[in-house]
């Protein structure tokens, strides 16, 4: 009934004492071939044992669990292929004892999508580019919404920007632990002046039919900027 009728699952047994000792193969996961049905076109959900529970036990040992428990809960993300994870205890508790493991885990869960190359041949006005962008998704899970990909110059020398939409780009099927390349063309405008620009990369989100909700990649922070957009190239010579 779940999968037919779009529904998903969820395991909330995560590092329950009785699961590590029974399923220690599949981390505590006691019915992985459940998320292995529903992972590819919808979200799962992981939901760990309360956490003063966990620690109880001894099930969880050590900052950010580095002794025991952190392996544990990250393999069994992994198996589950979960794009959210909840788990029972104070906020200020688990972030004080686990942040740097925390911040790990934001990255793992879900999708988290990293690109590693970008080639273009030269860039005129009027005429087409080809385009070349390799991207690794680090994290356990596809994006389930077909998000817009675009490329955005800017001259350094007057601000002007003009925004090269990728279509043939679908994040769907940027699969975990797999890198894909993505390549296309686009056709620079006869307008676009002569000069020297700065190459971006950007992910939205499309929120009430405009693409407004930038979506994070994995690229330096110090090359973001607040349109969503990073920057990926510092020079681009556009003839």
């Amino acid at each position: 009934y779940v999968e037919p009728n779009g529904f998903t699952y969820r395991d909330d047994s995560i590092l329950v004492r009785y699961y590590v000792n029974t399923y220690p193969a599949t981390a505590s996961v006691s019915s992985p071939e459940l998320f292995e049905t529903v992972a590819v076109t919808r979200p799962v959900i992981l939901e760990t044992q309360h956490y003063h529970t966990i620690k109880a036990d001894g099930n969880w040992q050590g900052a950010n669990g580095s002794t025991r428990g952190a392996d544990i809960l990250k393999a069994a993300l992994k198996t589950m292929r979960a794009t959210y994870i909840g788990y029972h205890g104070h906020a200020d508790v688990w972030l004080s004892e686990n942040r740097q493991l925390a911040g790990e885990l934001a990255n793992l869960v879900g999708y988290w999508f990293i690109p590693t190359k970008l080639k273009t041949t030269e860039w005129k006005a009027g005429q087409p580019v080809t385009i070349e962008l390799t991207v690794q998704n680090e994290g356990v899970a596809p994006a389930y919404v077909r998000y817009t990909a675009s490329l955005k110059l800017v001259n350094i020398a007057t601000g002007a920007e003009q925004v090269l939409p990728l279509p043939e780009a679908d994040p769907r099927q940027w699969l975990p632990g797999k890198e894909t390349v993505l390549k296309t063309t686009v056709t620079l405008p006869a307008a676009v002046a002569a000069g020297q620009y700065a190459l971006r990369l950007g992910l939205k989100r499309e929120v009430a039919g405009q693409d407004t909700q930038p979506v994070e990649l994995g690229l330096k922070e110090s090359g973001r900027h607040t349109d969503g957009f990073y920057q990926v190239v510092d020079v681009v010579k556009v003839q």
